[in-house]
């Protein structure tokens, strides 16, 4: 079975058609199987990036805040 870097490395040459550093992953230096494995485990760990709310919620949001705060200007 494959280790997340090498799935990470297997995924970079199929996105640009062609090996990194003409070479297969067991023809990597032991520094760069390493660099990948690193890599691969930050990516893992990163946070999902945060959606942006929808029109229905902001407008929901501001309907909530001005039933909240009778004649504050509301400016989501």
């Amino acid at each position: 079975m494959p280790t997340l870097g090498e799935v990470a490395y297997l995924a970079w040459e199929h996105a640009h058609g062609r090996r990194y550093d003409h070479e297969d992953w067991l023809g990597l230096t032991q520094q760069d199987r390493d660099a990948w494995e690193v890599s691969a485990a930050a990516v893992l760990a990163a946070p999902a990036p945060a959606q942006q709310p929808s029109d229905e919620d902001r407008i929901r949001d501001a309907m909530t805040e001005a039933q909240a705060h009778p004649g504050h200007v509301i400016t989501r």
